[in-house]
């Protein structure tokens, strides 16, 4: 008896590992590709030239813990490094991979910038609720800082990357819960 529940274990955590690999990388794996790609490759920074300057346009993605995310947009100056010489814009964006509809995630060319082809990832909530917080951190005045609800979200991102990103967010949003809004 005791025989046959070791095998019956060994098929199950067999068959377990199998869903595991067929399903791809964990949430915290693919979480992690994303902040690494971002935050360290210069994948999520675009080089955009204005009327006679050059502006970088530049997404991190600062916190993950589990399915509750955050991301952070700035524009300005181009530096030295990966850091902005001047920052004229910043903006972040929180909230759960959950409340993401996986159909709403959609990739639009948008042209080029000055390194080569570039485009607009489109995000939105389930049914539309506006789940998603945008803050300003350099606004001053403290009723400047209070939270804005939004119901979507656009990444922008050089063309190569911006495919490998939409294939990993819709996959963590997968892992999280998130579904396809009722109409």
């Amino acid at each position: 008896m005791k025989f046959l529940m070791a095998i019956s274990f060994f098929w199950l955590a067999l068959a377990a590992g199998a869903q595991t690999r067929k399903f791809g990388p964990s949430l915290k794996e693919t979480e992690h590709w994303m902040q690494n790609t971002l935050n360290n490759s210069g994948a999520g920074t675009l080089y955009v030239r204005n009327k006679e300057s050059a502006e970088e346009r530049t997404w991190n993605m600062p916190f993950a813990s589990s399915c509750e995310v955050s991301f952070e947009y700035r524009t300005g100056d181009p530096g030295v490094a990966g850091f902005l010489k001047r920052v004229d814009y910043e903006a972040i964006y929180k909230f759960n991979l959950k409340d993401i509809d996986p159909s709403s995630i959609k990739l639009v060319n948008a042209g080029s910038d000055i390194i080569g082809p570039k485009s607009i990832v489109m995000v939105g909530t389930k049914d539309d609720a506006n789940l998603i917080t945008l803050e300003f951190p350099r606004k001053v005045r403290a009723a400047d800082i209070v939270p804005i609800p939004s119901n979507s979200l656009l990444f922008e991102f050089g063309s190569p990357y911006a495919k490998r990103f939409v294939r990993a967010f819709r996959h963590a949003v997968v892992l999280c819960g998130g579904k396809p809004s009722s109409f």
